[in-house]
This record gives C-alpha cells, sequence and structure tokens, in this order.
C-alpha cells in the first residue's frame, strides 16, 4: 500500500464542545506515540505549539497511540486512553486525538443564623433549611442563575460538576 500522514492533536477541551475550537487549549510539547499492531518499530513526535504530532510516510496499517507528557492541572483525559488510528491502505491521511477536560468542581456551604458571632456553626447556632441559594456566573447577579440549591434540614447546600470560573 502506500503511505499516509497522520496528524495526532492533544488539547484541553476547556469549552466541552466534544471538537477542538477556538475556546480549547492546545498542549504543546506531549510526546505522542504510534505503535504499529503488526510489530515493528513504533513512531514518535513531540505535539507542537498548535498541540499537533505529524507523522509522514506512515506505511499503510493499524495504529495504538498513547501519549506522554505533562497536562494543564485539574485536567483529565476524556477521549480514548490508547486509540486506535488506521493509515489507509491507499494512502492519504488519518488523525486521532487526546482529548482532556477539567475535573469537575463544586461549591458547598451551610447558610444559618450565627447566633454567637463567631462566623462558624456551632452549639446554640440555628441553621437554615428550606431556603433557595442561586448561582451566578462571575459577580453579575442580574443575569439568570446558573443554577439553584435548596438547604436541607441543617442548612447545608450543594453545586456539583461544576466547570472551572468564578461563581
Amino acid at each position: 500500500g502506500s503511505s499516509s500522514t497522520v496528524t495526532v492533536r492533544a488539547y484541553v477541551d476547556a469549552n466541552v464542545s466534544g471538537v477542538f475550537d477556538g475556546g480549547d487549549t492546545s498542549i504543546a510539547n506531549a510526546q505522542i506515540t504510534l505503535t504499529p499492531s503488526s510489530g515493528g518499530a513504533a513512531l514518535s513526535s513531540a505535539t507542537s505549539a498548535a498541540g499537533v504530532a505529524t507523522f509522514t510516510a506512515v506505511p499503510a496499517g493499524s495504529y495504538t497511540a498513547t501519549v506522554s507528557g505533562t497536562v494543564p492541572n485539574g485536567a483529565v483525559l476524556a477521549s480514548a486512553s490508547s486509540p486506535v488510528i488506521v493509515a489507509p491502505f491507499e494512502g492519504g491521511t488519518a488523525a486521532g486525538e487526546f482529548r482532556y477536560v477539567f475535573n469537575p468542581g463544586s461549591i458547598t456551604g451551610r447558610l444559618f443564623r450565627d447566633n454567637n458571632g463567631n462566623n462558624e456553626f456551632d452549639a446554640g447556632d440555628a441553621p437554615a433549611p428550606g431556603i433557595d441559594v442561586l448561582l451566578f456566573a462571575g459577580t453579575d447577579t442580574t443575569a439568570a442563575p446558573l443554577a439553584t440549591s435548596t438547604t436541607d434540614n441543617d442548612g447545608a447546600f450543594s453545586f456539583t460538576t461544576l466547570r472551572p470560573g468564578s461563581y
């Protein structure tokens, strides 16, 4: 068969769109390795500043891609850890990716009347059950809230699976 060009992209899907686009962050200097399923020598390349490793003259066949290197703090792999990339027999192009996302965060708290004025929930303080707590992006409380939680019997509330940001 004819040889192919294989590109593998490594990036953080910061806007969680599922595809690489303008809201995402490329991962530079990640080491990408293509290991042929039929045996033989593996091919290696580092990703560019654009997060892309390019392999030229790749013989036809099936390859397992692996990645190593440093990713942004809090990012976890969201794509296959070892994707299989097929270089077509007739030649051409093939592509793969390592897509990372940020770990979801959470915000928790408790609403209470601080009867002793020590800024801590302790004996003698009164929890505030049944109160709606609104979550806003940034500091703009005039926009629609992103989420709402209601305090439980102990005045506790939580917002889970939050993307990185200011709330």
